[in-house]
C-alpha cells in the first residue's frame, strides 16, 4: 500500500469522485481510476460502491479513510517539522472559517501572516455554519478554525479555543425608510421588511428571540451570504441585523445604522487541536497574528 495511493483515495472522497479529483491531482481520470483499482486490489476489498457517476464509500472504505487521513496528517507533520528547520520557507496551513461571519478578522490575520511568511501556502475551507468549521478541525481537514462563539453547540474537549475579537451588533436600515437614532431595538423596525440570515447564525438567533417575545417581524429575504446585506439595504430592500463590520459597509453605501438595543456582542474565536499543529499553524498562534491591531470604529448614520 503506497502513500500516494492513500492520497489519491482521500482526494476522491473529498472531491466527490474521480473526475473532480483528477484535475487538482494533475492526473488524468483513467490514471486516477487505475490507481484506485490498484489500491483496492492491494487491500483485497472494495473501497467504493459505484452508482453511475457517484462513488460511495463501503464500510471498509470508511474505515480506511480514517486511517488514511491520520497517516497523511502524520506525514505532513513530519515534513512540516523538517520545514521548520528552514525557517518556514515552505509548508501549508489550512483554515476553516464560518462564512461569512468570521471572514473580516480572518482576512486581517491572513494579511499579517502572509507578510511574515510569504512562502507558506494557505488554503481556506469556508463553511455555512459553525458546526462544519468545528468538524473540519476535529477531523483534521483543517489546522485552525475561525467561527462565531455565540452559537449553541458545545466545543469538543479535544479542541482549544482563543478569543479573537468582539463586534457589536447593529441594525441597518435602507435610507428610503428612516434615519435611526443613537440605538435601535428590533421592535422599532418591525414595520420594515427584514433581510435575515439562515437559522443557526447569530443574527438570526437575535431576530428569532425577538419574535419569541412577541415582536412581529416581516421577513422579506433569507440570505445565506451576509456579504450581500449592505448592498441590499442600501438599494432599498429594508433592514437587517448585522455585525459592526458589515454595518460600516452599509453606512458607506448610504444606509442608516445604529447599535442594537439592548447591546449584543458578536464574538469570534479560533479553535485548534494542540496535539496536531504543524509548524505553520503553530507559528500562526505563537506570532498572535490573529489579534486585532485596532478596534473597529463605525460611524453611525
Amino acid at each position: 500500500m503506497e502513500t500516494r495511493h492513500l492520497k489519491y483515495f482521500v482526494a476522491v472522497v473529498d472531491h466527490g469522485g474521480v473526475s473532480a479529483a483528477a484535475e487538482p491531482l494533475n492526473m488524468t481520470q483513467p490514471s486516477l481510476s487505475q490507481a484506485i483499482r490498484t489500491l483496492e486490489r492491494e487491500t483485497g476489498v472494495l473501497l467504493f460502491r459505484r452508482l453511475g457517476r457517484k462513488m460511495l464509500l463501503t464500510p471498509a472504505g470508511e474505515e480506511l479513510l480514517s486511517f488514511a487521513r491520520h497517516i497523511l496528517a502524520e506525514l505532513d507533520r513530519a515534513q512540516a517539522a523538517m520545514d521548520s528547520y528552514a525557517g518556514l520557507q515552505r509548508g501549508s496551513l489550512v483554515i476553516a472559517a464560518t462564512a461569512n461571519d468570521s471572514f473580516y478578522p480572518l482576512a486581517k490575520a491572513l494579511a499579517r501572516y502572509h507578510k511574515a511568511y510569504p512562502e507558506i501556502e494557505v488554503r481556506l475551507l469556508p463553511a455555512m455554519f459553525a458546526e462544519q468549521t468545528i468538524d473540519d478541525v476535529v477531523s483534521g481537514r483543517a489546522d485552525l478554525g475561525f467561527l462565531p462563539k455565540n452559537y449553541q453547540r458545545t466545543i469538543p474537549d479535544c479542541l482549544r479555543e482563543i478569543h479573537v475579537s468582539n463586534s457589536q451588533m447593529y441594525i441597518a436600515v435602507s435610507p428610503t425608510y428612516r434615519t435611526l437614532g443613537d440605538k435601535c431595538t428590533i421592535e422599532e423596525i418591525s414595520d420594515i421588511p427584514m433581510i435575515t440570515r439562515p437559522k443557526g447564525t447569530y443574527a438570526r438567533t437575535l431576530v428569532d428571540r425577538a419574535i419569541a417575545q412577541g415582536v412581529k417581524v416581516r421577513v422579506l429575504v433569507d440570505s445565506p451570504h451576509d456579504s450581500i446585506l449592505p448592498r441590499l439595504i442600501a438599494d432599498g430592500m429594508g433592514c437587517a441585523v448585522m455585525p459592526s463590520s458589515l454595518a460600516q459597509d452599509a453606512a458607506l453605501l448610504g444606509a442608516s445604522i445604529a447599535p442594537l438595543d439592548p447591546p449584543e456582542d458578536f464574538e469570534i474565536m479560533l479553535v485548534y487541536r494542540d496535539s496536531h499543529l504543524n509548524p505553520a499553524a503553530r507559528r500562526f498562534l505563537q506570532d498572535e497574528v490573529w489579534k486585532p491591531t485596532e478596534s473597529m470604529v463605525v460611524t453611525d448614520r
